[in-house]
């Protein structure tokens, strides 16, 4: 539903999987998206504070709605932890992408969308509906990976 942009929906159901599983989390919330371009700031925040509360990791969606808010400095360091994690283990490319594309700096964007394509993430393809790439599509790179990807229109 998040990625299909229909953001009431995923909140009613995260509402709903909650009442059933109180301990359930997604690893990178949808739900913290659906606030994010609800421009609901604080309750994307506390949603992806709460998933970093419990995995202990950096949470590339919390950097993207720090970017978003301005509050770049704080983006900037869970971006910085990130790269350091991916050097000790596997984390896909696409998270820093999503980063980069928060500060509108599309090479950086683009490199590491081109690691994750090599990487052959799982999450690039159902990722590339999200909002967050918006600032991305009218480059002809978007398009390019689109096509090598097998997913233009």
């Amino acid at each position: 539903m998040c990625m299909a942009r229909r953001y009431d929906e995923t909140i009613e159901q995260h509402k709903k999987t909650v009442e059933l599983d109180p301990n359930f989390f997604y690893l990178d919330s949808w739900v913290g998206i659906a606030y994010r371009e609800k421009r609901m700031y604080a309750e994307s925040v506390a949603e992806y504070q709460n998933v970093q509360k419990i995995t202990g990791n950096p949470i590339a969606g919390l950097a993207v709605t720090y970017a978003r808010i301005g509050k770049t400095a704080v983006a900037r360091e869970i971006l910085r932890e990130l790269q350091e994690l991916a050097t000790r283990r596997y984390l896909s490319p696409e998270h820093v992408a999503t980063i980069y594309a928060s500060f509108g700096e599309k090479d950086q964007a683009f490199a590491w969308l081109e690691k994750a394509y090599e990487a052959r993430s799982a999450i690039l393809s159902v990722t590339f509906s999200s909002a967050v790439y918006d600032p991305l599509r009218s480059d002809p790179r978007f398009t390019d990976l689109l096509r090598k990807m097998g997913l233009e229109k």
